[in-house]
């Protein structure tokens, strides 16, 4: 460190002394080429300064040609021959311009009582143009060093004459006479031929030579200089030249005054005035050039101390940063800013990351990048290296590097360009290891995905058509399309595609109602805060018939501004024929609602007469029997009467109440052991009196049974059995056939059996019509015989609830006017006891049964 200070300090010192030469030699250039700029600059302002002098003069002279023109516009309005008007005008016109005269005819000069200068006459030229000067000349008149401005006048009657205005010498010397370098320099005005025309009051003006190029004498000046100099006059040129004048270098600047003149402007200054200002202002910028030198030699001795402190403090600042580079817990590297990209350094925690020690550590210098990380990675590190080197900017990174045993990790970090210490340019690269955040964000994306593959699985068992739009972007993506499906679709690109060939397959009659999925309504829809379109149509698909189809679309995006939407749709063929069905057992339901209504007022009115012709029986017995009490025959009579009458109004009450016990759900099935054929034994024995009382002939013909011991409820079935048979005999003439059939069946009911009731009879069956109404509540048939017999039409209603609670099955064929079939079918279980009826019981019962 101690042998670079000293070298840094000699470099400085020999550094000093070349800038020292170079700033003398850059001093005197510098000084050559201010004295020649300030000599031209000197040169340039004496020539500008009278370049204004002959401006100031030919400006006051135009403003008087400017008069002469308005006197001779006056003066165009009379004829030459009206001399008085004219010499009248002339007169007015002097009381206001004096020493102006009007010339013309034969030498007339007006006004008439103003004398004119003959000098002027003399010099007059007619055929000099329309304006003129006449040179200085001692006027005729008043004796004085004049000279004339001319304008020619055209009279009204085509005639010529000349306005001549008189101008003393002595009036306008003081307008172009400048004062150059403290009154050093002075002006002559003089011809073409170098004739002085009008000389500077300056002392050192001649007064007594009257040409310019007289007073410069051939001796002391060039000869060719003086030549180039009067044909510049001659030549009406703008210039300068040096003269030995009156024995001293002196500066001559001409330029042409114009004004229809050969009149030039000259100014003379001496050479030694310019050369005084040039020197003074060549020993200022010496003095500004010494103080200069010397505040950098002050800056140069300041500078070695300041860079000795800061050497100093540069060398502990360059050990404080290495030990934090290498104590930064992220990893910092170095790249070359050219390919192959190489490492320069690497600090400690990079050595860590990458599988080297101090030992090794060398191997990392110079180390080609395309060795510590794979192919892919590598391409595209390369790139965002090039990105940060053309764009300055910092850049983030995240890739895949190589450890030093091949094993790979992942790294995030941030690239940068930026100076080394030599000013040389390098990048700058940041980065740690995310080896395990990576890892953990795969695991996410894989179970996300597996979500998404679950989630689009399951939706499409519902739905084989799933889309993902982009209504902003107007773009369609195919999430899923089931094979096989009568619909052409995947080819789309845009939505606007998919919506109008899908639009060409929408029935007529849905088609206008489809228009909500136009992409400007879908738009204008969900900017409303509408989150679903769902319409329900018929589409012709590929078979050329009209299917029923969803179409729904969701939206839900909170990542961006675009509009995202979901379209899935599939056909409802079968789910519309299910909800047709279910719409026509709905209307069935209510027109059987309807009818049960219908029928529950008619039972009500039926009941009112049912209910009050056994009660009117019993009170008119009642009443009969209390008036005859000394009779016992009529009282025993009337009280047989009262007793069929009250057993006639218990079971309309009992009918009623098993019916509202059905329909509120509170009727309840018992499971009790009972022997079936018994039961049917009990029955057959109730209702069979009921047939002989019309003649009727009732045959009971049972099959021999199995297990005649069987789990059920005998109230209920004895009920159901009752209320056949005595429908049976109700509807049956007198002499009809009333046949019954058991028997025994294999059941569905696993350890169940079915037990079979058949009753045939020849009464007067039903009519179709009547037959889809037979289980109704409260219907009752329009057959004559059948509205002459009691009844409150709940039997057979109550007989099919009662079957269905035994999860049995009745089934009716009837005929009109030839009878009708009643079939039930009960599974049973068998009962743990299975006692059986003598065979011999039951055929003796069913061929007594058999007769009138």
């Amino acid at each position: 460190m101690k042998k670079l200070v000293r070298n840094t300090r000699r470099t400085v010192t020999v550094g000093a002394a070349a800038l020292a030469l170079a700033l003398c030699l850059l001093t005197t250039h510098f000084i050559s080429n201010v004295k020649t700029q300030l000599w031209q600059q000197s040169i340039n302002t004496i020539l500008e300064s009278t370049r204004q002098g002959r401006s100031t003069l030919a400006v006051q002279l135009d403003e008087n040609y400017a008069d002469l023109r308005n006197i001779a516009g006056r003066l165009a309005d009379y004829p030459a021959s009206d001399s008085a008007a004219l010499d009248t005008l002339l007169r007015e016109i002097n009381t206001l311009e004096s020493s102006v005269h009007l010339i013309f005819g034969e030498q007339v000069c007006l006004p008439s009582d103003q004398p004119c200068d003959q000098q002027a006459l003399a010099q007059l030229d007619p055929h000099g143009g329309d304006q003129a000067v006449i040179d200085p000349h001692i006027s005729s008149v008043t004796g004085m060093d004049v000279f004339d401005l001319v304008l020619e006048v055209d009279f009204s009657d085509d005639q010529k004459g000349y306005l001549i205005k008189e101008f003393e010498v002595r009036s306008i010397v003081d307008t172009f006479t400048l004062s150059f370098y403290n009154d050093a320099g002075f002006s002559y005005v003089v011809d073409a031929d170098g004739d002085v025309l009008i000389r500077s009051p300056h002392p050192r003006s001649n007064k007594t030579v009257q040409n310019l190029l007289d007073m410069l004498s051939s001796q002391s000046n060039d000869s060719q200089a003086l030549a180039l100099f009067a044909d510049s006059l001659k030549s009406a040129e703008t210039g300068w030249a040096i003269f030995t004048y009156e024995g001293e270098r002196t500066v001559f600047c001409f330029t042409p005054v114009g004004l229809h003149s050969d009149w030039a402007l000259i100014s003379i200054i001496p050479e030694a005035a310019v050369n005084a200002q040039t020197h003074a202002l060549l020993r200022q910028s010496l003095a500004l050039v010494a103080s200069a030198v010397l505040g950098i030699s002050a800056l140069v001795l300041l500078y070695l101390r300041h860079m000795t402190k800061t050497q100093r403090r540069l060398t502990h600042q360059t050990n404080y940063i290495s030990h934090l580079y290498n104590a930064l817990p992220e990893a910092v590297a170095l790249i070359s800013t050219t390919q192959p990209y190489r490492l320069l350094q690497l600090n400690r925690e990079g050595w860590r990351l990458m599988g080297y020690t101090l030992e090794n550590s060398d191997e990392v210098l110079n180390l080609d990048l395309r060795a510590s990380m794979p192919k892919l990675d590598y391409e595209h590190f390369a790139g965002q290296i090039e990105a940060a080197i053309c764009s300055g900017e910092k850049i983030n990174l995240v890739e895949m590097m190589k450890n030093r045993d091949g094993s790979v990790f992942w790294t995030s970090g941030i690239i940068e360009k930026t100076l080394d210490e030599n000013g040389e340019p390098v990048l700058i690269y940041a980065f740690h290891d995310i080896t395990k955040e990576k890892q953990a964000e795969e695991a996410e994306k894989q179970r996300t995905l597996q979500e998404r593959l679950t989630l689009v699985s399951a939706l499409s068992n519902a739905y084989p058509v799933i889309i993902s739009l982009n209504l902003t972007q107007d773009q369609v993506q195919f999430v899923y399309v089931r094979p096989g499906l009568m619909i052409r679709l995947g080819e789309q690109e845009t939505y606007s595609q998919l919506y109008a060939e899908l639009e060409a397959s929408i029935d007529l009659e849905f088609r206008q109602d489809y228009r909500q999925f136009q992409l400007n309504a879908l738009q204008e829809a969900f900017a409303g805060g509408i989150g679903e379109v769902v319409l329900e149509m018929k589409m012709k698909l590929t078979d050329e018939q009209l299917h029923w189809t969803t179409q729904i679309i969701h939206v839900n995006n909170p990542y961006s501004e675009d509009q995202l939407a979901i379209l899935i749709s599939r056909r409802t063929d079968e789910q519309r024929l299910k909800a047709e069905r279910q719409q026509e057992i709905l209307k069935t339901a209510l027109e059987n609602a309807t009818a049960a209504s219908a029928a529950k007022s008619q039972f009500l009115s039926n009941m009112s007469h049912d209910i009050r012709t056994p009660m009117n029986a019993i009170v008119g017995m009642t009443a009969i029997a209390g008036a005859h009490l000394n009779d016992p025959e009529r009282v025993q009579a009337c009280l047989r009467k009262i007793s069929l009458s009250s057993k006639h109004l218990l079971s309309l009450i009992n009918d009623i109440l098993d019916m509202s016990k059905i329909e509120s759900g509170k009727l309840t099935i018992a499971q009790e052991p009972f022997n079936f054929a018994e039961l049917i034994t009990e029955v057959v024995e109730l209702v069979r009196p009921q047939a002989e009382e019309k003649n009727q002939i009732f045959e009971f013909q049972p099959e021999r049974l199995e297990k005649e011991g069987v789990v059920g409820d005998p109230l209920r079935i004895r009920q159901v059995c009752i209320n056949i048979l005595s429908n049976a005999v109700k509807y049956t003439p007198e002499g009809g056939t009333i046949t019954l059939e058991i028997s025994q069946r294999s059941s569905l009911y696993k350890g169940c059996q079915n037990f079979v009731f058949r009753c045939a009879d020849t009464g007067i069956g039903m009519e179709p019509e009547f037959m889809t109404r037979l289980f109704q509540p409260f219907e009752r048939s329009d057959h004559p015989q059948a509205r002459n017999e009691n009844g409150t039409g709940l039997g057979m209603a109550i007989t099919k609830n009662l079957v269905d609670l035994m999860n049995g099955e009745i089934q009716v064929t009837s005929t009109a006017g030839q009878g009708s079939v009643f079939t039930v079918i009960l599974p049973f279980t068998a009962a743990k006891s299975n006692r059986r009826t003598n065979s011999c019981q039951l055929a003796e019962r069913a061929h007594s049964g058999r007769g009138r």
